[in-house]
């Protein structure tokens, strides 16, 4: 309603229609790919792609769509395949080798349920081209980089195939892509976008140098790239997808390669010195000493790892470390109490949500506040490095992160929890709460949101927290010593981690 007031006062109209979007992106689309070269072409990476300079023999242009089974490539393939004639769009779904589990089969199940299973989709497994990329690589930011970089060379290496069993049509092709807003804000915009020059929050990796550059040349395609979640979940439904594919809950394109934490030996060597070790106990004792610490949270105790995370504060990208809390239960607003057999302090959400939001604005040096919740959230731990570094994207962490990611979600969806909530990305990072012992911890990060720009953690019932937690550490006790919960919002944490 005050929106609507605003419009009105500012003399706008809110005309803007998932119905009337979807019959103008495709005459978009069409007039792009099936008008006639120029011979002297402008460009709009945005939705008016044309050829640049004069060309010697006419080529007909097709459109190569980079497909994930998410809801933002799958509205984005629906639009051009919708738009052009068969011959001239080719679906393209790359398994990296990052993906969740069993989600080759579940895209191909979904896909060929909204009616795109045919000849025009393609689907490549490039999982050991990816994980050799990421060979050594431990930086956030390098990691979403050379994933990028390596969905590019695939799809080019796919274009030349066709090119090769097609030889006898000459053919220019463009890349598709499910590009929405959030993913140019958070990369800081780009050349062609209605996004200004803004901080590098997060490089996406369908906004990579590569990728801008093919932007500047009228060689992309990203029709949904100026909506956010909410409005491409509007188109998806105006073009009949399933529902399930509609709401399916965001994947990133990276997948688990950047809910995977990595650390380099080089950091590690610097995290084991006395030193660091004194300056995170300093900050922990901070931390607890702080206002937003009431009475009723005098017997939590915090610990701040050797570790960070990526965060957004003040519009700008944070790497910083994060805080742990040991020690805290969530009930009903009745239940608040101080179990002093246990140690534990029971609290509400709402307390939880203004407790990790003070902490973080009042520290410099943190980002996050998490929730230990096993070991059992009585027991105070301290958390150091998993030791053997670097910790790198391999095989192996990806499978156990893997597993420890279908168990949230399948009990999500047993417990009926899947639907209140918006998504629910699973982290791993390397910490144990033994220096001896080479294992892992486990972070959930249920989200609540519409547009990925802001975000609250979900208040999921703690019962359920803690039997989930449990689960996960006795599925792969060989491999996971801890789960936490996230309990910080967007802004100051990111969505993923």
């Amino acid at each position: 309603a005050i929106l609507g007031h605003f419009v009105d006062m500012a003399g706008l109209r809110g005309s803007w229609k998932s119905g009337d979007f979807v019959e103008r992106q495709l005459d978009v689309i069409r007039s792009t790919v099936l008008a006639p070269p120029k011979q002297n072409g402008a460009e709009n990476g945005h939705g008016a792609a044309t050829t640049n300079g004069a060309t010697k023999k006419k080529k007909k242009k097709s459109v190569f769509v980079l497909v994930s089974g998410g809801v933002d490539s799958t509205v984005t393939y629906a639009l051009i395949a919708r738009a052009l004639p068969e011959d001239r769009v080719k679906g393209l779904y790359v398994d990296t080798g990052m993906m969740r589990l069993n989600e080759t089969e579940t895209v191909r199940a979904s896909l060929s349920q909204a009616g795109f299973a045919n000849a025009n989709l393609h689907y490549v497994d490039a999982s050991d081209r990816f994980l050799r990329a990421l060979e050594g690589v431990t930086a956030p930011e390098e990691k979403r980089k050379i994933i990028g970089r390596e969905f590019l060379a695939v799809q080019r290496d796919e274009c030349a195939k066709i090119l090769h069993e097609n030889n006898d049509t000459p053919t220019q092709w463009l890349l598709g892509q499910g590009t929405i807003y959030p993913d140019t804000i958070e990369s800081g915009g780009a050349s062609g976008s209605k996004a200004k020059a803004a901080d590098v929050i997060k490089t996406h990796h369908n906004r990579v140098p590569e990728i801008d550059a093919m932007i500047a040349q009228g060689l992309v395609l990203e029709p949904v790239a100026e909506l956010y979640k909410d409005e491409v979940r509007a188109v998806g439904e105006r073009l009949g997808l399933p529902k399930a594919m509609v709401w399916r809950q965001p994947f990133p394109g990276p997948g688990l390669g950047v809910r995977l934490l990595c650390v380099s030996a080089e950091d590690a060597a610097a995290a084991a010195t006395e030193e660091d070790r004194q300056l995170r106990q300093r900050w922990a004792r901070e931390i607890q000493d702080a206002p937003v610490f009431a009475s009723s949270f005098r017997r939590v105790d915090v610990d701040v790892p050797p570790l960070r995370s990526v965060g957004c504060q003040g519009d700008s990208r944070t790497y910083r470390h994060f805080a742990v809390l040991s020690g805290v239960r969530v009930g009903h607003q009745d239940e608040e109490a101080i179990d002093s057999a246990t140690t534990t302090t029971t609290t509400t959400w709402e307390a939880v949500d203004a407790l990790a939001t003070g902490l973080v604005n009042g520290h410099d040096d943190i980002n996050r506040v998490v929730l230990q919740l096993f070991p059992t959230a009585s027991q105070s731990t301290t958390w150091s490095l998993t030791p053997n570094a670097p910790h790198c994207c391999t095989k192996a962490r990806l499978d156990a992160l893997r597993r420890a990611d279908a168990l949230a979600t399948n009990a999500l969806v047993e417990a009926g929890l899947m639907q209140t909530i918006w998504q629910c990305p699973v982290a791993m990072a390397p910490l144990t709460d033994d220096p001896a012992v080479a294992k892992e911890v486990v972070i959930l990060r249920p989200v609540d949101s519409t547009e990925a720009m802001t975000a609250s953690f979900s208040k999921l019932p703690f019962a359920f927290l803690e039997t989930l937690a449990e689960t996960i550490v006795r599925d792969q006790p060989d491999k996971i010593a801890g789960v936490f919960f996230d309990v910080t919002n967007k802004p100051p944490g990111t969505i993923e981690w």
